[in-house]
């Protein structure tokens, strides 16, 4: 089927991006607004990052810090293994 394109600017970029893609017109036409949907779409939902710091802020909140433990230097509480087997910053030794 062959595709007019009426404007000589968008028919110029049409064409190019259907060279860069190796395809005709008519698989190239729709690609572009496809792309900028999704690109539009992915501006509208929260980042993996944001995601990340809501979860904390949320844990967080519904921690119950009079019910914590103390914790060593590297974050391990008394109940790791590795805090059990921690003597002057070394690990104990087996005999």
């Amino acid at each position: 089927m062959a595709v007019h394109i009426k404007n000589p600017e968008t028919d110029a970029l049409a064409r190019r991006v259907a060279a860069l893609k190796r395809t005709g017109l008519t698989e190239a036409v729709p690609t572009a607004p496809k792309h900028e949907l999704e690109r539009e779409q992915a501006r509208s939902r929260p980042s993996l990052v944001e995601i990340g710091v809501r979860f904390c802020r949320d844990l967080r909140a519904r921690g119950k810090p009079d019910h914590s433990r103390p914790a060593d230097k590297a974050g391990h509480g008394p109940d790791c293994i590795m805090f059990k087997n921690l003597k002057c910053g070394g690990l104990a030794s087996d005999g």
